[in-house]
């Protein structure tokens, strides 16, 4: 998976608590990886909540001081400010690279045209705050779920919400598949997998441990990591646990996959 991958041009963003954005170069010296420092940023006045990289290397972070920061990464320089919520942004997400989706603590997303960075539309219907929105692969369809214990479809084409689902506790996250035929559900302690074609659950995963975060390695395979440092591989059209790793570390925050 990783055979046509240049390592050496991967540079991790961290944004920090602490209102600081982070950035790192690894390194690959004499068989040995580490990371360098290569920028920091202080734009941020409140805890940064959330980050995003768009294919043309476009970096917009959202903050508890309800603000998205937008950063140009090749040319390291800032590109200017989104100011439109009245709360924290707890999530961001560019589609290709003409669009950025930013979901806040005021129950709203925004939809923005990449480039002029015009507000095209604001989505609204949550009674809570948006915790996460995720874009199906064809653009034209899009979830979120919220405090609110509900998980609304959107009708991207034409900016309306569709139906809705009511959750049986708080989601933290839902994600669609590479392929889009099927989209999860993370909770704190279980995962709920639907196929989008019925929007019914065709299986449940259910943890022993808290769960921070999830990830699509194959279109039906899911990784699910989070405290107590275990990284679990689902196989979503059975259900059953293909594998799992466990390690030294205390939580994983984030997963990603690398193409």
């Amino acid at each position: 998976m990783f055979k046509s991958f240049n390592f050496s041009e991967m540079e991790i963003i961290v944004g920090t608590v602490e209102e600081l954005l982070l950035g790192y170069k690894l390194i690959h010296e004499n068989g040995i990886y580490s990371l360098d420092l290569s920028f920091t940023n202080h734009s941020h006045i409140g805890s940064i909540k959330s980050v995003a990289v768009s294919e043309t290397g476009v970096l917009a972070s959202g903050s508890s001081d309800e603000c998205v920061r937008l950063f140009h990464l090749q040319k390291r320089v800032e590109l200017g400010s989104l100011f439109y919520h009245k709360g924290s942004i707890n999530c961001l997400q560019f589609f290709q690279s003409s669009h950025l989706f930013s979901g806040s603590d005021d129950a709203k997303i925004g939809i923005w045209q990449t480039g002029s960075w015009e507000r095209l539309k604001s989505l609204t219907g949550h009674k809570e705050s948006v915790n996460c929105f995720s874009v199906h692969p064809t653009g034209k369809l899009g979830l979120s779920v919220s405090k609110d214990r509900t998980l609304f479809t959107w009708d991207l084409i034409h900016g309306r919400r569709g139906f809705v689902i009511n959750l049986k506790q708080i989601a933290d996250a839902v994600i669609w598949s590479p392929d889009g035929s099927l989209f999860v559900v993370v909770f704190a302690n279980s995962v709920d997998i639907y196929s989008t074609e019925t929007a019914k659950i065709v299986h449940q995963i259910a943890t022993n441990m808290k769960i921070s975060t999830a990830a699509f390695i194959l279109p039906n395979i899911l990784a699910v990591a989070g405290f107590g440092g275990f990284v679990k591989m689902f196989d979503l059209q059975s259900g059953n646990l293909k594998s799992e790793l466990q390690t030294n570390t205390n939580r994983y925050n984030i997963l990603n996959l690398i193409t």
